[in-house]
């Protein structure tokens, strides 16, 4: 399968460091295009993150982990003052602390399914 005109622009976009969305019904190769970014974004020197609303979702790919998780987020019980300065200065965080430092490019897979408040937070950080 190859990618059409619109896909190879996304993965383009993509790697360029733009924030796009992919999005479509069933079908629509969405999650081939999404393989095909991270398949070109392993052979760059960039570090790539990718994540799931889900934990469903996070079985697409390998090594993928909820956003929640990446992101420190947690349960949502926190607000994104309190996710931050838990990020910044609290050992059980220095894991996912490494994480945002480290990503160059993050990938949110389903990310229909995320609250303003988690989009909210990942700004924040």
């Amino acid at each position: 399968m190859s990618l059409n005109e619109e896909q190879n622009l996304a993965v383009q976009r993509a790697l360029e460091g733009h924030n796009i969305l992919i999005h479509g019904p069933a079908g629509t190769g969405k999650s081939y295009v999404i393989k095909q970014i991270i398949d070109t974004i392993k052979k760059t020197p960039k570090k790539l993150s990718v994540t799931a609303t889900t934990g469903t979702a996070c079985v697409a790919y390998p090594d993928d982990m909820t956003i929640h998780k990446w992101s420190g987020y947690g349960d949502g019980r926190n607000n994104k003052k309190e996710i931050a300065e838990l990020v910044q200065h609290n050992r059980h965080y220095m894991e996912c602390k490494q994480r945002i430092i480290e990503t160059d490019i993050l990938i949110i897979d389903e990310c229909s399914m995320m609250s303003r408040k988690l989009f909210e937070c990942l700004d924040y950080l």
